[in-house]
Order: structure tokens, then C-alpha cells, then sequence
């Protein structure tokens, strides 16, 4: 049996955690990767998933006046296909105050990062993912992480019409 879900804001304590949910992903989260989002999370907001004690999910995200930008996020691998990400991105976007738009940024499907696992083929899970939840790809930036480490940048309209 399954046990309940909680999402709640994410605590210094719950880095391992987060950080063992990445790791378990090691085509999408190399090193680099890990020590990123042990910055992040030691300066922008964050939220996980705890299902029986243990963080099962979380995300990082950045927000400004303007922008809500989902920075980091992961289910653990045998976690997935649950609606924890949506729940994630949702408990996101209700916690902004009044932004415009939500903005990811996520690896293009020929990213590489030499001396790595990863694989930016990948990422097209990652890319529908965010596509279900109405995010439209804006623009490619090449070599934006480092040479060949290519990201798609996409975004979500927030803003309702006066």
C-alpha cells in the first residue's frame, strides 16, 4: 500500500533528501548540477513532497517582481507518473504574488556535457512535462550553461487581461 503525500515548503534539513532524488537521475543532474542546486536551495524558496516520512519530490524556484522561475525539480525515478510534479509546479505558481509569467529553462535534447552522463535526449520527457502544463517553448540558448550545454527556455503566461 501507498503511503499519503504531503507537500509543505522544503527545510535545510530536507537538502540530503533532495539532493538523493536528484542524484538519482544521473543523465540529467551531473555534479555541476548538484552543487547548483545546493546554492539555490540555500537562497531561494523550495517546497518537496514527503510521502511516509521521506522526500520524494521537491523544487527550487526563483521569484522576482515580476517572473516566477522554477529553477530545479525531480520526483525520485521510482516515484514517478504520480502528479507530483504538477502538484510541485502548481503549489509554485500559487504561491506567487502577482507575476507575469513562469519561466523554466531545461536542457535541449542535443545538450552534452563532456565528461558527464549527460544526456540531453533525456529531456524530452521533461520538455512534454512542462508542455502538459501549458508551458510553450520561447527560444534555444546556445551554450547557455557551457560549450554544447544548450537550454530551451520556456514560459507560462500568468497574467490575465485587463
Amino acid at each position: 500500500m501507498e503511503g499519503s503525500s504531503t507537500c509543505r515548503l522544503g527545510r535545510q534539513v530536507d537538502l540530503p533528501q533532495i539532493l538523493a532524488v536528484a542524484s538519482a537521475w544521473p543523465a540529467h543532474f551531473v555534479p555541476r548540477g548538484l552543487r547548483a542546486i545546493a546554492a539555490d536551495f540555500a537562497v531561494h524558496s523550495s517546497a518537496v513532497i514527503e510521502e511516509d516520512g521521506a522526500v520524494v519530490a521537491f523544487v527550487v524556484w526563483l521569484e522576482t517582481s515580476l517572473e516566477l522561475e522554477v529553477l530545479w525539480i525531480a520526483t525520485h525515478p521510482r516515484k514517478t507518473r504520480r502528479g507530483f510534479g504538477a502538484r510541485l509546479v502548481r503549489f509554485v505558481l500559487e504561491h506567487g504574488q502577482d507575476q507575469v509569467q513562469a519561466l523554466v529553462k531545461t536542457a535541449s535534447e542535443d545538450a552534452k556535457i563532456d565528461g558527464t552522463r549527460l544526456d540531453g535526449s533525456k529531456f524530452r520527457g521533461s520538455l512534454a512535462f512542462f508542455e502538459s502544463l501549458g508551458f510553450r517553448r520561447c527560444c534555444r540558448l546556445d551554450s547557455f550553461w557551457g560549450p554544447e550545454d544548450h537550454a530551451l527556455l520556456l514560459s507560462l503566461p500568468l497574467f490575465r487581461e485587463v
